[in-house]
């Protein structure tokens, strides 16, 4: 666990299940899931607009099906 995240005092219990904005997961008819390539596409991307105050955490994915079979860095930007 990052230690970012223990210095505000948030433990691994308190962190819910990631929310996988380009994850493409995918369930067959017996409901077997599965990881497939990303259906997003380079320059794709996601605005959100926060109502609160928040402590996100980013990261790349390290699920290695999740992107293609590689692991790319992300670009994100904070704005006030």
């Amino acid at each position: 666990m990052s230690t970012y995240l223990t210095k505000l005092n948030i433990d691994a219990d308190d962190i819910p299940t990631a929310f996988n904005i380009f994850m493409n997961v995918q369930f067959d008819a017996e409901g077997k899931l599965s990881v497939e390539p990303p259906l997003s596409k380079a320059g794709d991307y996601v605005l959100f607009e926060a109502q609160m105050d928040l402590i996100v955490g980013l990261t790349a994915c390290s699920a290695e099906d999740s992107n293609g079979g590689t692991f790319k860095s992300i670009h994100y930007e904070v704005m006030a």
